[in-house]
């Protein structure tokens, strides 16, 4: 079975090539992170008897096949094996043995691995180039580490199992043993060039050779939230393609009429549902996957509309999903997130929650280097109690979606780390290839999502972390509502109020809210307060030029400490009874709050969307802020005295 394919740059989905191979001189080495095959997980988790290493090549002199740096296999590409009969009938006639010239055709290499000998690293392998094709780079190579273990005899005995899960051999397997099949689940509102783009993605890698089995054992729930793509018709060619995929594969068919009819349909499958944000559409997938029962699904594979992903990454997902050793049956498989402007760049691969705030220690992680690709973070298998997937990109074990855990009405925000935190039991697991590329989060400002991120995170730590919130809201809260107030951002001031304020009303007011409604609500404030456009932006065009975006500005703006000021500033709450500048400054989410010092108006700049907000000094929001203050705190202060009850 094919456990990862060899992967070359995409122009459509990632076009790095220092992620898939290197070049040293004439020779490739295909030790990018796409290509390395992580040994200490896959002996963890996985049941693999037999590894190989399987290529079609041309234009090859020699194949290296390596253990780290040490060699573990060499074969002479360019000739054509000679027998020991054919060099014994060369020598007694005196010539000399014709090995020919084989780097022209198109030949299958296989390497068998000696995986139980190499419990940690990663395996890679490098290939010299003919020079007869390095000039165009006009080579060939296609191929995969495939694995083989005891499950697959067994399922290929499947016949010979009775009623009561027992083999004519004496032996016993379980009904869902290895049976593997992913639904997947993306929740999308009104962004049908994406959905468009990936499910034309998805069908393209559907009949790649290699790939037929794991796309044979997917269904997909795309949750329209804007119930906008079955108007589309662009949308619509594509889930025709789906269906004349599915009626042409001879194997779809092949466990009964019925059920090859409902997959031939239903392949790509599109669930109109009210806009109750991500939480809600995903609750709504969960609640499908439980109800269909017909489709024998294992897992759940959750997704962001709006990312781009590599359809590779369901071929190493089903590989690895059906190696697993029993006692790692439930584990969660977690994605990395990459980023769409810097695409070698990992922003996210294993966050961890705690005091009310996440956790990165390897945030910005250069991927294009070998040795940060093979470090020892990277390979490892131990991870925090309290690390989640995020929802980007995250499969789940059925035995994970149940009624009981369906997500809090949260709309959005802090739904996957809560659903992780309370399956955090099972286990979690994050393999290269399984990632996404996503925008950068804080190329525009929070808007609506400051009130979820207030409200729900205080939930969270609730769920988690009671006793730390109780002795750190105040504060948390109070810090949170001066820093916007400094800087201008009045609707996020109102959304931390509101979202403080909402949580202290309880769990039955929650459950009992209507989350489309308080939406809404949410985004007429924001627009009616922040009325951002690109057409405000253009009165900072003349003299102010954004900065290019580099990965130390990014960098800096993680690391925190441009939340660090001078003492006066804190006490003069950066200077806003002090006489002000008249210029307008500029103020991007990568900025200091600290930088509206001493100025009475600022443009509030998004590089993300290109739109502005001008907004004011204003003193009237200032002592609205200080009222506030002091009623937040009595409000917390009365919650702890009351038992601190949710």
């Amino acid at each position: 079975m094919n456990l990862q394919s060899i992967l070359f740059p995409n122009s459509e989905i990632c076009d790095v090539e220092e992620l898939y191979f290197h070049r040293d001189g004439d020779t490739l080495l295909f030790d990018g992170f796409f290509n390395l095959f992580y040994l200490e997980k896959h002996h963890k988790y996985c049941d693999i008897a037999k590894l190989e290493l399987v290529l079609e090549v041309k234009g090859f002199r020699k194949l290296v096949v390596m253990h780290d740096s040490s060699e573990l296999h060499t074969e002479i590409l360019e000739s054509r094996p000679v027998s020991g009969r054919e060099r014994i009938r060369a020598f007694k006639e005196g010539r000399e043995v014709d090995s020919g010239d084989r780097a022209s055709e198109l030949r299958k290499v296989r390497v068998d691995i000696p995986y139980k000998m190499c419990k940690k690293g990663v395996i890679w392998f490098k290939l010299q180039i003919d020079p007869r094709f390095i000039e165009d780079d006009s080579w060939i190579l296609r191929g995969s580490y495939d694995g083989s273990g005891s499950f697959l005899q067994k399922k290929d005995n499947a016949e010979n199992i009775d009623s009561k899960g027992e083999g004519t051999d004496g032996g016993g397997i379980s009904g869902d043993e290895n049976g593997i099949t992913i639904g997947v689940n993306i929740c999308t509102y009104r962004r049908e060039a994406y959905v468009i783009r990936n499910m034309r993605s998805l069908l393209r890698a559907a009949g790649s050779e290699g790939a037929e089995e794991a796309f044979r054992h997917l269904h997909v729930f795309i949750i329209d939230n804007g119930q906008t793509l079955s108007d589309n018709e662009e949308f619509q060619a594509v889930l025709d393609s789906a269906k004349r995929i599915m009626e042409t594969d001879p194997d779809t068919n092949a466990d009964s009429d019925c059920q090859g009819e409902h997959r031939t349909d239903r392949f790509i499958e599109v669930i109109p549902n009210a806009n109750t944000g991500g939480t809600g559409g995903f609750s709504r997938g969960m609640v499908e996957a439980m109800r269909r029962k017909e489709l024998g699904l294992t897992h759940l594979l959750l997704m962001d509309d709006d990312a781009v992903f590599d359809p590779e990454l369901f071929v190493r997902l089903y590989g690895f999903l059906s190696f697993l050793k029993k006692e790692y049956r439930d584990i969660t498989v977690a994605g990395a997130l990459m980023r769409e402007d810097f695409p070698y760049i990992q922003h996210a691969a294993g966050e961890w929650y705690g005091q009310m705030k996440l956790h990165n220690e390897y945030m910005m992680a250069d991927l294009r280097d070998y040795a940060t690709c093979t470090s020892d973070w990277m390979t490892t298998c131990e991870y925090p109690d309290t690390t989640y997937g995020a929802w980007w990109c995250c499969c789940y074990h059925m035995s994970a979606i149940t009624e009981d855990k369906l997500p809090l009405p949260l709309f959005v925000h802090h739904d996957d780390i809560q659903f992780g935190l309370i399956n955090s039991d099972k286990g979690i697991v994050f393999l290269n290839g399984i990632n996404v590329w996503h925008q950068g989060f804080e190329l525009v400002f929070s808007g609506v999502k400051q009130y979820y991120n207030m409200r729900n995170n205080i939930i969270s730590s609730y769920l988690f972390e009671k006793d730390y919130l109780k002795s750190h809201l105040k504060a948390w809260t109070i810090r949170r509502y001066i820093g916007m107030l400094i800087s201008y951002r009045y609707a996020d001031c109102d959304f931390i109020y509101r979202g403080l304020t909402d949580f202290l009303r309880g769990k039955e007011w929650l459950l009992n809210s209507n989350p489309e409604a308080i939406h809404k609500e949410l985004m007429a404030h924001y627009l009616e307060v922040c009325p951002f456009s690109k057409a405000a932006a253009k009165e900072i065009s003349a003299y102010y030029v954004p900065d290019k975006m580099t990965i130390e500005m990014l960098r800096e703006y993680y690391d925190h400490s441009r939340y660090e000021t001078s003492i006066f500033k804190k006490i003069s709450f950066n200077g806003w009874f002090l006489p002000g500048d008249k210029k307008m400054e500029v103020i991007t989410p990568l900025d200091s709050p600290w930088k509206t010092y001493r100025h009475k108006r600022v443009m509030l700049y998004e590089p993300g969307s290109g739109k502005g907000c001008v907004m004011s000094r204003s003193n009237a929001e200032f002592f609205k802020g200080l009222w506030r203050i002091v009623r937040m705190s009595f409000a917390i202060d009365m919650w702890k005295i009351k038992g601190a009850k949710w």
